[in-house]
């Protein structure tokens, strides 16, 4: 029985009339037709006295408005506190000065609307007959939020516990990697938020912030629908008027290059059976330059979804992923290039060789225009469809004035596009895509990977980086002296010693987990030697339940009942003893210290136990304090905390699972030792 195992959760066609003699050649693309006109639409606009900037579309079909407020600000490197901006995005809806959080959220609802806000944000929308309420009630949090103590606790947990769900998920982070290796720790695109930084933010901090990111002057109000400007007029100065603030600074931070030769970076998950692969690297392009258009024409051909090369080759052709893509970011401080994919671990190597051939392609060989001209049809779709959102007009105006952009850049934006000749679009793909000079972050099986990845790597010699991108090195080994069975019998001694654990001779504990707002609840109990059980219940429904009963043991769940063998039930007891290193020989573990490696920012002994069934099941014990600190099955991984002493035994009252995708942080709310367990409680009906 596999110990992540004992946390799984069962959970008009339209037909176009041809004159019968016509004749439909469907090998070629339809010759691509004239730009098409279009109405942008008009907006009026308007400027208070403190500097807000107000956009105004009006749009009376329905009877409901938004209000949509931005500020243009650089992006602030946080440091030693990161995730300070985060915690703000929480607390500023926690209460104002006229209201607290439940009188606000009460507010809100009574009103029937949607209101939010965060780092440089805001935003409204109900109906226009609340049209007044809506803004004073969104001004009032922006103007003059109360940053409650009360709430920072709180917020902190519900962080640390989102953290703690991330820190197994793949995508975050190769994300957080791809951010490291693109821009560094000093860069705001490259810091990472870890338990450290969470933790380290104090309320200070989070005032703070707020002078850096909102200020009248450097802010633009969107307000969309069923307003006249008159009114838009009288209720923005009304509800933002007094709103005082000098335009926010601009910052400098170090610049960053594509890489003059590839890099491999790469965090092992052992427990992996594919592999999350970015290639990336950072690049020069603002919104509204020059070549932007011609860039996201090429960017499509390349990777834009199923139609691109990426997908076609690598899904398609060799079936190596359910799909592959390509995009290239604008941003006004530095954009990215990134390709991406989740393939099986087999294939990394060979999808990798597959994405820096379509690289080369797309370079090095004409684009055809059959390519081309389907893409701009494409994109002319979807510019097309954008219109039909009256927000679609408010945002092109804030991006003319806040990019400096030319007045009719979008009236012009399908003209242009038509326009772009295939040099256009070549010259798009030789200037920003670069087959010998990228970050290649790699999130799977060392074992399984690395040496087909080495040939990627310039220098011949990957990066090791843990899950919140900080350097990790490869697995050193142990002090001389240090062996399993000394890390075993000092864990052992930091949990109570071994008599106290001996002593233990029957546990209990019961925790839960939300999940989109279900609640799960965690039985487990365990009678020494043989008799164990954990039950997962769903809203009070039995979703699971693994029993073990001397020699006799079952998976029970909706599907039915199904036996365990022998080894599978000394497996079961063994992960829920309440302390699997003090007994782990009794069920037929060994147990392999394979040395030192970080994580997460913290030195640890990673130890290999190996179950009777030949599951492998890795630890890792704090080389600080000898206390166990993860663990990773064949299905999952398992963070521990909040370690609190139960009839003189250091127990965790904290387990964040993460496992088949899905991330649960359980609270256990009570343990019991010693205590009177039923036999009857052990059969698996």
């Amino acid at each position: 029985m596999k110990k992540a195992t004992l946390f799984l959760i069962a959970f008009s066609v339209l037909a176009f009339a041809l004159p019968a003699t016509a004749q439909l050649d469907r090998s070629k693309a339809p010759a691509a037709g004239p730009a098409p006109k279009i109405q942008l639409g008009s907006y009026q606009s308007f400027k208070l006295k403190n500097g807000l900037r107000v956009f105004v579309v009006e749009n009376h079909k329905l009877p409901v408005l938004t209000f949509s407020l931005q500020v243009e600000m650089d992006p602030i490197l946080e440091g030693d506190k990161s995730g300070t901006s985060d915690l703000f995005n929480s607390m500023i809806m926690s209460g104002t000065t006229k209201r607290t959080k439940v009188e606000l959220d009460e507010k809100i609802d009574m009103l029937g609307a949607s209101i939010q806000a965060g780092a440089g944000f805001a935003f409204a929308s109900g109906l226009s007959r609340n049209k007044k309420e809506m803004l004073d009630l969104m001004a009032e949090v922006v103007t003059m939020p109360s940053f409650p103590e009360s709430e920072l606790d709180r917020i902190k947990k519900e962080a640390l516990s989102g953290l703690a769900s991330q820190q197994d998920d793949p995508g975050q982070i190769a994300s957080n990697i791809a951010g490291v290796a693109n821009f560094g720790d000093k860069h705001p695109y490259g810091e990472v938020t870890d338990k450290k930084t969470i933790e380290a933010v104090t309320l200070q901090d989070i005032r703070n912030m707020y002078t850096q990111v909102f200020s009248p002057k450097s802010s633009y109000l969107a307000i969309v629908g069923d307003i006249t400007l008159e009114e838009a007029k009288a209720l923005t100065e009304e509800a933002f008027g007094k709103w005082a603030g000098e335009k926010l600074p601009s910052r400098k931070f170090p610049d960053s290059q594509a890489p003059q030769s590839s890099q491999v970076f790469m965090y092992d998950r052992g427990n992996s059976v594919q592999s999350s692969i970015r290639l990336t690297y950072p690049i020069d392009l603002k919104p509204g330059a020059p070549d932007a258009i011609a860039v996201r024409v090429m960017a499509n051909i390349l990777g834009g979804g199923m139609s691109g090369r990426l997908f076609k080759n690598l899904r398609e052709t060799h079936g190596y992923t359910y799909g592959s893509y390509a995009s290239i970011s604008p941003d006004p401080l530095k954009g990215t290039f990134t390709i991406t994919a989740e393939v099986r671990n087999s294939v990394t190597d060979s999808a990798v060789y597959q994405m820096v051939a379509e690289m080369n392609r797309i370079v090095s060989e004409p684009i055809s225009m059959e390519e081309i001209d389907r893409t701009k049809a494409e994109i002319t779709g979807a510019f097309a469809r954008s219109l039909e959102d009256p927000g679609t007009i408010a945002r092109f105006a804030i991006n003319i004035e806040r990019y400096k952009l030319p007045a009719t850049y979008y009236q012009d934006y399908l003209t242009t596009l038509a326009n772009l000749t295939q040099e256009d679009i070549q010259n798009a793909a030789q200037n920003y895509v670069k087959p010998f000079g990228y970050n290649l972050v790699v999130v799977g099986r060392r074992d399984s990977t690395e040496a087909g990845l080495l040939p990627y790597d310039a220098d011949g010699k990957i990066s090791f980086f843990d899950a919140f991108g900080r350097k990790a090195g490869s697995l050193a080994p142990a002090p001389e002296g240090v062996t399993a069975q000394t890390v075993i019998d000092r864990f052992v001694q930091v949990s109570g010693g071994k008599e106290n654990i001996n002593n233990i001779k029957s546990f209990s504990q019961k925790g839960e987990a939300s999940i989109q707002g279900f609640t799960l609840e965690m039985e487990t109990d365990f009678k020494g030697p043989d008799k164990g059980r954990m039950v997962l219940k769903q809203m009070g429904q039995v979703a699971q339940k693994v029993v073990v009963n001397g020699k006799k043991g079952s998976t029970v769940d909706p599907s039915g009942e199904k036996p365990m063998d022998e080894n599978d039930i000394k497996e079961t007891l063994a992960q829920l003893n309440p302390v699997l290193e003090a007994v782990y020989a009794n069920y037929g573990y060994t147990v392999e210290l394979q040395g030192l490696l970080l994580i997460d920012g913290e030195r640890c002994y990673q130890m290999k136990f190996v179950g009777p069934s030949g599951s492998v099941d890795t630890r890792w014990y704090s080389e600080e304090n000898g206390v166990l600190i993860k663990s990773n099955g064949a299905m999952g991984s398992t963070v521990y905390s909040r370690y609190q002493p139960v009839n003189g035994v250091m127990l965790p009252h904290q387990l964040d699972v993460t496992e088949q995708g899905m991330s649960l942080t359980f609270i256990l709310k009570e343990i019991k030792v010693n205590h009177n367990l039923e036999n009857s409680l052990f059969d698996s009906k």
